[in-house]
């Protein structure tokens, strides 16, 4: 215990701003407008292959046959508590 770790050391503060940039705001808008445009070119066709998906869905849930229904309710039920299920079971008696 006779040695006593010192302080990790960081930089001095002379050190870090003599190399550091100031910018303007205006150059800070500039930039930044910059990357925003750059993630809104990436990500800009997002709202149409989100419809086109939605579409996909629907025309898959219009296809699917009737087991395929039926087993979709029963993988619901499932997570349903058990009350659910029983309510559910009956209205799909009554769907046959």
């Amino acid at each position: 215990m006779a040695e006593e770790t010192a302080p990790a050391e960081s930089p001095a503060p002379e050190a870090a701003t003599a190399d550091s940039t100031t910018f303007t705001q205006a150059q800070v808008n500039d930039l930044i407008a910059r990357e925003k445009g750059k993630i809104q070119s990436k990500y800009g066709d997002y709202n149409e292959l989100k419809s086109k998906a939605d579409k996909l869905a629907e025309i898959e849930a219009a296809s699917a046959t009737d087991l395929e229904k039926v087993q979709k309710k029963a993988d619901d039920c499932s997570s349903n508590s058990w009350w659910d299920v029983v309510s559910q079971s009956c209205k799909l008696e009554d769907a046959k």
